[in-house]
């Protein structure tokens, strides 16, 4: 049937793509019906010459045209030619292969995964997974092969085919071989010709794997809840189809509502959901999104507009279809219809990247290049297993530019969010395993991406939602790469570490095993055991990739300078935990240098940084991605005005200029200078299982335009009491939090979308509503320096354990001591600890005002030259 009678056949339109391409966050319609003209030249002269003319217009038809017929499929395996391949040195699977070759008169061939050449074009009977067999390791990075070291996990089994060629995945156990035999022989048919396995597909998970997914709606309902951003409605599997189905309605160009997060990333779980769980019941709803998706594009009136991220997510939906297109439940007519749709949804993405983000070489990269090069990298490889052309050549060429260069030589590009930062190494990795998987395994284990995972990871097993970052996003954010990490270097205990305990602070949630649309890898190693990590009970110091200096200010010493800092009691969830962030700039970057990141005790957060910062409630994509909070404000930083009262963006790095210990007293002492005439200095002193003390001078240099200072502190909890001696009540845990020195205190509170989605919810329950801030302002009229003091505690107890006064802390302490750094001190004595500033300059030799460079944001340069 020809696709033009299929369109026909259910009422949907022959439809093409406009010249004209807004940017994603702008929900306009290009996806439209062909003229009168265009109809009558289909109809007359046919699909190559309406091509030709839409070409000429800068369109393309939609679905595409051109592709004569749907893949070819291998839906049975003759087993007289086929290869046994087991791991090498894997007695196990030898033992499986031979059971497997005796079920079949004349038996099957066996060698080992490091014995198939290249160039073999028998069908392939793959026993282990990806953890243990190198060719299903292979498959696993093109996302075509699911048995892991969680799925079917101990005491289940799996047969998979992998579509389009003749290969099938085979797993199992000592327990689970002689279910997954009986099934194998039931598959089993004898005719002329030898014998043939029919399409055998069937996962059965293991106690571990279930007690771990748990059920099917189990699984669905953890999705809906915690990661869909649809809510309870999509929390059944009929709930599903139909909200995912109606939230491609963007609302039109008016509303502009965001159509494509909350839509074809869930379609990609629901699939990967299938293959985990084996309930068909996924499947099926991975089948009626999809033709919405179409329906959508082909039948909505006016026309369709561009997914939001379109480009981020049609890799992995690509990959799905390729895995089930062979199920019963599509027909040949919508083999050719959806394969011709997700051609045209190619050149959409291709055509959106070239008008948005032409690459060019050695420029560290941005995920909005990386995530169209994976998918079309990933649509090539599909397309090209029954058709050639050399439109896919150049998506193989494309991708192969993003991931070189900069990308090879830096694990840290260019954005400092902890949502963001992440998704380009894991890309990169992905892309890796597709061309050179040695090559990625190796990458799997980047130290300085684990180190800045680790460093911050807060006692509750989360991410702190630094820059551009949200509470749950920015920890679902790091999941692949570590689990990559894990499954491909198991000698390293730091990955699976911090895997499990981050899985364990998040409730184990069932959601967080599938891996992330956009940037995710089918690997998973065996549930880990927890190791001891490293980087407790000292100050933990990221280096500053070299690049983000000579980007942004290069006449600052390096030496000075650092990514980011952090510093915990343990890694138990009752530690206490700060990260600190010394320097601010780059992509998705928030202006909140020299600040408190995070401070964390008793499993409650007592500061906290706002996070991505949209505002509540804002349904249109653009406004609230314009309107969001990048900081100083709603930052536990200063925030310098103007006489005018507009805020002024210091310079971007912060010195680090000392870093001391005496007992259980830990100190930092960093300093800003150049900000329109004046020097901050800020010290950050901790007592283990005690408070959190931060202390802040800022001192005129000579002439400049700030007009007031304010000293601001962002907290969570129910306020009881609102005064310069705050306290807050989270469940149990009192926060109090005292800000002393120059100006006038003030108070008030913020709301934003991410808080909104976390507070008083699964993952931090003890905590809801606003987010509560704490200022003292002072206005510069002619004092040459200020100081703000402010102590935080988080308590079980009814009232504070150490009290913040004019000339030191009182309350408990150990051993006398003097704990000095460069322009700040403490003396300690049993019942007090007396603050001292001494006789030095705010700057260190060495470093002057000039080398901080001037106030301003920067821009985000990705070039070193």
């Amino acid at each position: 049937m020809l696709l033009t009678e299929i369109c026909m056949e259910r009422h949907w339109h022959l439809r093409k793509q406009t010249a004209a391409l807004p940017i994603w966050t702008e929900r306009a319609d290009t996806v439209v019906d062909l003229t009168a003209a265009e109809r009558e030249l289909l109809e007359q002269h046919g699909a190559a010459a309406l091509d030709e003319k839409l070409r000429c217009q800068g369109e393309f038809a939609f679905p595409a045209l051109d592709l004569p017929a749907p893949r070819p499929l291998v839906r049975e395996v003759k087993l007289d030619e086929a290869l046994l391949v087991v791991p090498e040195n894997d007695p196990f699977h030898r033992q499986m292969a031979a059971a497997l070759s005796g079920t079949v008169a004349g038996g099957i061939a066996c060698c080992t995964d490091r014995e198939v050449k290249p160039e073999c074009r028998k069908p392939l009977l793959l026993l282990g997974n990806s953890n243990t067999n190198r060719l299903i390791r292979e498959l696993a990075a093109r996302q075509l092969a699911f048995a892991n070291g969680l799925v079917p996990g101990r005491g289940g089994w799996m047969i998979q085919t992998v579509t389009g060629g003749n290969q099938l995945v085979l797993a199992a156990d000592a327990e689970s071989l002689p279910e997954l035999l009986s099934h194998w022989r039931n598959c089993l048919i004898r005719r002329e010709g030898g014998w043939f396995l029919t399409r055998a597909d069937h996962t059965a998970p293991g106690t571990a794997c279930r007690e771990r997914l748990g059920t099917a709606p189990e699984l669905l309902r953890s999705i809906a809840l915690h990661v869909s951003r649809l809510g309870e409605a999509a929390a059944t599997f009929d709930g599903m189809s139909r909200e995912i189905i109606r939230s491609f309605d963007s609302g039109g160009k008016a509303v502009n509502r965001d159509n494509g997060h909350p839509t074809i990333p869930n379609m990609i779980r629901m699939h990967w959901a299938y293959r985990y769980t084996g309930d068909r019941r996924f499947l099926r709803v991975f089948r009626d999104t999809l033709f919405g998706l179409v329906e959508y594009f082909l039948a909505t009136p006016d026309g369709a507009s561009y997914p939001s991220d379109y480009d981020f997510y049609l890799g992995n939906l690509i990959n799905c279809w390729s895995d089930v297109e062979a199920d019963e439940l599509f027909s040949e007519s919508d083999r050719l219809l959806i394969a011709s749709f997700l051609l045209a949804s190619c050149r959409l993405i291709d055509k959106y990247h070239r008008i948005y983000w032409p690459v060019q070489p050695e420029l560290l990269r941005f995920n909005h290049e990386t995530f169209p090069a994976l998918s079309l990298e990933w649509a090539a490889r599909y397309f090209e297993t029954f058709v050639s052309s050399p439109e896919f050549t150049a998506w193989h060429e494309h991708a192969a530019l993003v991931f070189s260069g900069m990308v090879e030589r830096f694990g840290r590009q260019t954005e400092n969010s902890s949502s963001y930062q992440w998704i380009v190494p894991s890309q990169k990795f992905v892309y890796d395993s597709l061309t050179s998987p040695e090559r990625a395994a190796r990458r799997a284990g980047m130290r300085e991406v684990v180190a800045g995972i680790r460093a911050a990871t807060d006692p509750l097993g989360m991410s702190v939602p630094y820059g551009d970052g949200e509470p749950v996003v920015a920890t679902v954010a790091v999941f692949d790469l570590l689990r990559a990490a894990a499954a491909l270097n198991p000698a390293d205990p730091l990955p699976g570490t911090l895997l499990k305990r981050c899985f364990d602070g998040m409730g184990r949630e069932p959601f967080l095993l599938l891996p992330q649309p956009g940037w995710g890898n089918l690997f998973a190693p065996d549930e880990p055991e927890e190791a001891e990590a490293d980087g407790a009970g000292d100050w933990e110091v990221l280096p500053l990739a070299g690049h983000v200096r000579l980007r942004n200010e290069p006449g600052m010493p390096p030496e000075w300078l650092a990514d980011k800092i952090a510093w915990r009691s343990g890694w138990d969830r009752e530690a206490q935990y700060l990260l600190f962030e010394p320097y601010s700039c780059d992509a998705h970057a928030h202006f909140d240098m020299n600040s408190i990141l995070a401070y964390t005790h008793h499993r409650r957060w007592g500061l906290v940084d706002n996070g991505y910062g949209k505002p509540s409630g804002v349904e249109n994509m653009a406004e609230a991605y314009d309107r969001h909070e990048t900081g100083p404000n709603c930052h536990n930083t200063l925030i310098f005005r103007d006489q005018e009262g507009n805020v002024l963006i210091p310079p971007p790095f912060a010195a680090v200029i000392a870093r001391r210990r005496f007992g259980d007293c830990f100190l930092l002492e960093t300093v800003l200078g150049n900000i329109g005439g004046w020097v901050w200095s800020r010290a950050v002193l901790l007592k283990r299982d005690g408070f959190l003390l931060v202390a802040d001078r800022v001192r005129r240099t000579g002439e400049g335009s700030v007009g007031s200072i304010e000293c601001q502190f962002n907290a969570p909890g129910k306020t009881v009491k609102d005064s310069p001696e705050a306290v807050l009540e989270q469940q149990g845990i009192r926060t109090f939090l005292t800000l002393r020195g120059d100006g006038e205190f003030r108070s008030g509170e913020y709301r934003t979308a991410g808080y909104d989605a976390v507070l008083g919810g699964r993952f931090y329950p003890w905590a809801q509503g606003a987010i509560r801030q704490f200022s003292r302002v002072a206005e510069c009229t002619g004092q040459r320096e200020f100081r703000f003091t402010a102590l935080c505690e988080l308590t079980p107890e009814h009232t504070a354990g150490f009290r913040l006064r004019e000339d030191g802390i009182y309350g408990t302490f150990g051993e006398a001591c003097e704990l000095t750094g460069h322009a700040f001190g403490v003396d300690i004595a049993p019942g007090r600890m007396m603050i001292r500033y001494p006789a030095a300059p705010f700057l260190p030799e060495g470093l002057t005002q000039e080398k901080f460079g001037p106030c301003g944001p920067r821009p985000c340069r990705r070039g070193l030259g």
